[in-house]
C-alpha cells in the first residue's frame, strides 16, 4: 500500500485541515517560501536553487512514491494555504519521519505548526500503523522544537556543532515519539500552568543570552516601589495597580496573562522599571505592556547618557530573542505622550528602534497642563464649553468621591450605571474590583452626578493617577440624558481635584482623527472631539511595527 491509501480520513481540527499536495493543487506561494532565506533558513534544501521546474518535480516524486506523503496545511478558520508538512515512511522498520514548512509569516506562533503535526501523528499511528515517529530540527528553531514537545516529542540525541546556520555552528535535535507515548501523551496543553512554565524558561534564556540585569517586580517588590519613586514622571500606565487591572480585565475576557514586569538593574541596584506581560488568546501569544502596546522601560534621571543606552541595547536584545522563541514575528511597541520631554526630540530608545527597522505610526494624546491657575485652565476649554459646564453644575448634584467618601453601595450603583449604558456585562468582576481598590489605595477617585429631585445616579466618571499625572479611565452616562451636560461637568471637577492632589498633567486620552489607519469608527473620532475640547496640549505618541527578524546582529 502508498501513504495514499491511507487518506480515508479527513485530516482536520479545530485550527488546520491538511490535504494532499499534488500538481493540481500546487501553489506560487510554495516557491515563495523556498526563495525566501527568512523563511527557509531552518530547511536543508536552501542550499538548492528552485524553479517552478524543480518544485513540479518534487511534487511528482511525492505523489509517485509509495512511502512519502505530502500535505498542504491551511487554516481552518480563513481556508489560508499556509505551509507543508511531509510524512516519510519507512516500512521495513515502521518509523515514519516528520518534516515541516510554515511558510506563511504571520502564522508564526499560533500553534498551527503544533496542530499539523498532531494530525500527522494520528494519521501515523492510528492509520498506518507505526511504531515511532522521528524528526529532527537545528537547535536554534526553538519554534519547531517547541511545536514537537508540545505534542510529546522528546530529544534523544543531539548532533553537537553539526551544521552551519548564518556563519555559525548549530546543533542538531533528533527528536522522536514511540507508539506507547503517543497513547498516554497529552499532545496540545494550553493550560495556564503549562503557558506559565513555558514562558518562565524563555524568559530566562532570553534574559541569560542578552545579559539584561533584572528582578522581577512579583519577587521584589520593594525594589519596584523604590524605582517607581524615582523616576522624574509617573506616568498611569506605568503604575502596578494599572498593570493588575489590564491583566485581571484580560484574563476576564479570556486571555491567559502573566506579568512579568520587570525591575532594571544598574550596578546592583534599581534603575527604572518596565511593564511586560505575556498573554495568549486563540492560540497567538502576544508580549505587551499588560494588554497595550510594549511600552520602553521608564528610567530614573540620574542614570548617565551611556549607562542609559547601555541598557536599551541589552533590553531591545532581550526583546528580540523572546520574540523569536515564541515566534512573535511583529509585536507592537509605543513610546506614550510625555509632556515633561515631548520638546526633546528622539529618545535614545526610539533612535535603537528605528536603526533596527521599525515601522512607525503616528499617534495623538490629549492633555490638560494642571500648572496654571483653574480659571487660567477653563479658558482653554472650547468657548462652548463654559456655559455647558456651568448647566451641568447647576442641573445635577456632583460629587467628587475618594477613599474616605466612596462606599460599596455607590460604586455598585456605578457598575450597574455602566452595565445599563452598555446593555451588556463587558468585563469581570475582578477588574472592577481592582478599580475600586484603587479608589480605597488613593490611586483613583470618582466623580459622580445625580438627579437634584430623585438623587439618582445618572452620571459617573473614574479617574487615575499618580504622583505627576492623572487620566481619564472610565466613564458611564444615562443614555437618555445624552443632550445633557453631564460629562462636562464632570470633566471640570476630576480637572479641579487633580490640581488640589498636586498633579502636573491630566491625561484625557487618544484623539482620533478619520484618516488614520486602521480607520477610526465615527464613534472614536465623536469622543476624542468632545475631550479635545478640554485639552490644553496635544502630544504624539509612537507606535511601532517591530520586525524582529531586522535585529539579527547585537
Amino acid at each position: 500500500m502508498k501513504l495514499t491509501d491511507y487518506l480515508d480520513r479527513k485530516l482536520v481540527n479545530d485550527k488546520v485541515e491538511l490535504f494532499q499536495l499534488g500538481e493540481s493543487s500546487l501553489s506560487p506561494q510554495h516557491l515563495q517560501w523556498l526563495r525566501d532565506p527568512h523563511i527557509s533558513k531552518f530547511l536543508e534544501s536552501r542550499f538548492n536553487e528552485h524553479t517552478e521546474e524543480t518544485l513540479l518535480q518534487f511534487v511528482r516524486d511525492c505523489d509517485s512514491s509509495p512511502n512519502k506523503l505530502l500535505l498542504g496545511i491551511r487554516r481552518t478558520d480563513t481556508g489560508q494555504y499556509i505551509g507543508n508538512i511531509k510524512l516519510h515512511w519507512d516500512r521495513h522498520h515502521g518509523v515514519g519521519d516528520i518534516g515541516l514548512m510554515i511558510g506563511d509569516i504571520s502564522s508564526w506562533g499560533q500553534g498551527y505548526a503544533t496542530c499539523a503535526i498532531s494530525l500527522v501523528c494520528e494519521l501515523g499511528f492510528d492509520g498506518v500503523g507505526l511504531r515511532k515517529i522521528v524528526a529532527g530540527a537545528y537547535a536554534s528553531n526553538v519554534g519547531s522544537l517547541r511545536a514537537f514537545q508540545r505534542n510529546g516529542f522528546q530529544i534523544e540525541a543531539t548532533l553537537a556543532d553539526h551544521v552551519m546556520q548564518d556563519g555559525n555552528l548549530d546543533s542538531v535535535c533528533m527528536m522522536r515519539l514511540f507508539h506507547s507515548e503517543y497513547m498516554v501523551t497529552s499532545k496540545v496543553d494550553d493550560s495556564p500552568e503549562a503557558l506559565m512554565n513555558e514562558w518562565s524558561g524563555w524568559i530566562t534564556a532570553a534574559l541569560a543570552k542578552s545579559e539584561l540585569r533584572v528582578v522581577f517586580r512579583y519577587a521584589k517588590q520593594e525594589a519596584w516601589a523604590h524605582a517607581w519613586q524615582s523616576v522624574t514622571y509617573q506616568p498611569v500606565n506605568y503604575q502596578a495597580s494599572f498593570v493588575e487591572y489590564q491583566q485581571n480585565y484580560f484574563t476576564g475576557a479570556g486571555w491567559v496573562m502573566q506579568d512579568f514586569s520587570m525591575v532594571m538593574l544598574h550596578d546592583g541596584r534599581p534603575c527604572g522599571i518596565w511593564p511586560l506581560t505575556l498573554g495568549r488568546y486563540n492560540g497567538k501569544t502576544t508580549v505587551s505592556t499588560a494588554g497595550t502596546a510594549l511600552m520602553p522601560p521608564l528610567l530614573i534621571s540620574s542614570l548617565g547618557a551611556k549607562s542609559v543606552k547601555n541598557i536599551y541595547t541589552k533590553a531591545l536584545h532581550f526583546l528580540q530573542e523572546l520574540c523569536v522563541q515564541l515566534q512573535i514575528p511583529m509585536p507592537t511597541l509605543q513610546c506614550p505622550a510625555d509632556p515633561l520631554t515631548a520638546s526633546h526630540g528622539l529618545s535614545e530608545w526610539q533612535q535603537q528602534l528605528l536603526r533596527h527597522g521599525v515601522l512607525s505610526i503616528d499617534r495623538h494624546e490629549l492633555f490638560v497642563n494642571l500648572s496654571p491657575t483653574m480659571a487660567a485652565i477653563r479658558n482653554t476649554f472650547r468657548k462652548s464649553y463654559k456655559s455647558l459646564i456651568n448647566k451641568g453644575l447647576t442641573l445635577f448634584t456632583n460629587e467628587v468621591l475618594d477613599a474616605k467618601q466612596l462606599s460599596c453601595s455607590i460604586w455598585e450603583e456605578f457598575k450597574n450605571l455602566h452595565l445599563e449604558v452598555a446593555g451588556r456585562k463587558t468585563r469581570s468582576e475582578a477588574s472592577w474590583d481592582k478599580q475600586y481598590e484603587m479608589v480605597l489605595n488613593g490611586a483613583a477617585f470618582l466623580v459622580t452626578a445625580r438627579d437634584r429631585a430623585s438623587g439618582r445616579l445618572v452620571g459617573a466618571g473614574f479617574f487615575q493617577y499618580t504622583r505627576d499625572e492623572g487620566q481619564y479611565a472610565v466613564a458611564a452616562y444615562d443614555r437618555n440624558l445624552f443632550d445633557q451636560p453631564i460629562g462636562h461637568a464632570v470633566q471640570q471637577l476630576a480637572i479641579e481635584r487633580m490640581r488640589t492632589l498636586g498633579l502636573k498633567w491630566y491625561k484625557i486620552g487618544e484623539r482620533r482623527y478619520a484618516q488614520e489607519m486602521p480607520p477610526a469608527t465615527s464613534k472614536e473620532i465623536a469622543i476624542g472631539e468632545f475631550k479635545h475640547g478640554f485639552a490644553s496640549h496635544v502630544f504624539m505618541r509612537q507606535e511601532y511595527k517591530w520586525p524582529v527578524r531586522a535585529l539579527d546582529n547585537w
